[in-house]
């Protein structure tokens, strides 16, 4: 009876530390602004110092990437298949455009009354002797007849005779097989369950208010930085590439904090590679940051000496990624290997204006709780290379990275500086409703 006690005392004991625990979540809304300076990376005197490929983002919480991009997985697995009957008598069905397709037609001579449709006549006779009598002003208007009027009518109020262009939208999922052989190899066929990203990422993205527990995006109506806000939108010079407040719990310990990503600013993903280097598809025009331009497609002649002749005064430095990509051992171009290259090159993602991480952990000095924020960023920007011509240069996209932790209080404005960008940060707890 004894032993009985003692384990329902120690299951007891279980419950209440954990409820305690669950009561003493730490709870935060961080509010942070992201603008730009409109400095040049060239024009500046200070030397910075430039990350490997574009940086690499890696963070345990994508808030930003989870609202744009939701998983709609769920949503296609009610499609049916495309090109199967779904009817149980193996009926086809009736496809959407000739459903809409469907537009009545309207002729004039039905609207003509018959010479022995007496009713017709009258009343032709008692709408000629009220109403048309007293909007006719000629005597060429007194002469029309009813049908005449409704003909006219018609002519100009009757339905639009344009056809009505339908966008084609795909209403079922196509059918593939699970794996399959390609280029001497197996691929694994994987959906793409998520929405494409925007071009340009909103200042102040939409989230919800509500609190379910979960590490999420807040509206832009929980932002109390608001006229700090606008007073950064009308300085000149500075411009605003993110105003955003997300909910999140904070644990102890930088080691144990989950990183969340944050992006902002414009996707040259367009423009350049994930290298860095510009996409040859894209030409270039005046006063815009494009790549560079094939020399091949100003020389008329498909002669070989003359593309030679204007590869020699064009010189254009090639990257030593490229170049081993473009060579196997045998020292022929491997097809397959670049169809990779470039599969992989879309599966990357954008790349943004702005893109890294914020991490908020606590950390006990002299036994007291402090709040911390572990800031890591990457800064992108194309810069003219140094051997392209100064009439039409050739950009190059780089990354200056930004890293810097700081202990911070709560309720209080902190401010990251950066000669290319800036940072405000302002951290408030938030206290989690009771009962949930």
């Amino acid at each position: 009876m004894r032993m009985l006690f003692a384990g329902l005392f120690a299951a007891l004991t279980l419950v209440v530390s954990a409820n305690a625990q669950a009561q003493q979540d730490w709870w935060f809304d961080i509010e942070v602004i992201l603008f730009d300076r409109g400095q040049s990376v060239e024009g500046l005197q200070e030397e910075f110092e430039r990350a490997p490929a574009l940086g690499t983002v890696s963070a345990n919480w994508d808030l930003l990437g989870a609202l744009f991009q939701p998983d709609i997985g769920l949503l296609k697995q009610t499609l049916p298949a495309c090109d199967t009957p779904t009817s149980p008598v193996w009926v086809e069905k009736t496809s959407l455009p000739k459903i809409t397709g469907y537009r009545p037609t309207f002729d004039l001579a039905d609207f003509e009354p018959e010479e022995n449709d007496e009713l017709t006549q009258s009343q032709a006779s008692a709408t000629s002797d009220s109403s048309f009598d007293q909007l006719a002003s000629t005597e060429q208007e007194k002469s029309l007849t009813p049908s005449e009027i409704a003909r006219l009518w018609l002519a100009f109020h009757g339905p639009d005779s344009t056809a009505i262009e339908i966008p084609e939208t795909r209403y079922c999922e196509p059918s593939q097989p699970w794996i399959s052989w390609q280029n001497n190899q197996w691929h694994v066929h994987q959906p793409d369950n998520s929405l494409p990203f925007p071009d340009h990422i909103p200042i102040e993205p939409q989230g919800y208010d509500e609190f379910d527990g979960t590490a999420h995006i807040l509206s832009s109506q929980s932002n109390e930085l608001t006229k700090l806000s606008q007073q950064i939108r009308q300085t000149r010079g500075l411009t605003r590439l993110l105003h955003l407040t997300w909910r999140q719990p904070v644990v102890f310990g930088q080691d144990k904090a989950p990183s969340v990503r944050i992006f902002a600013g414009k996707d040259y993903s367009k423009q350049f590679t994930h290298s860095g280097t510009a996409r040859a598809e894209v030409l270039q025009t005046s006063g815009s940051r494009q790549p560079n331009k094939d020399p091949e497609a100003d020389v008329s002649s498909a002669d070989s000496w003359s593309v030679l002749q204007a590869r020699l005064n064009r010189p254009e430095p090639v990257p030593f990624e490229q170049m081993m990509s473009a060579r196997t051992d045998a020292g022929v171009t491997n097809q397959a290997n670049t169809l990779s290259s470039l599969q992989n090159e879309q599966q990357q993602g954008p790349i943004w204006q702005m893109d890294g991480y914020l991490k908020v952990y606590l950390k006990n000095i002299n036994q007291v709780p402090y709040l911390h924020i572990d800031s890591r960023l990457f800064y992108r920007q194309p810069v003219p290379l140094a051997a392209s011509d100064a009439t039409q240069p050739e950009y190059e996209l780089v990354a200056v990275p930004f890293h810097q932790v700081r202990r911070v209080i709560s309720k209080q404005l902190h401010y990251f500086d950066h000669p290319l960008f800036g940072m405000v940060v302002k951290i408030r707890r938030f206290k989690v409703p009771e009962g949930i």
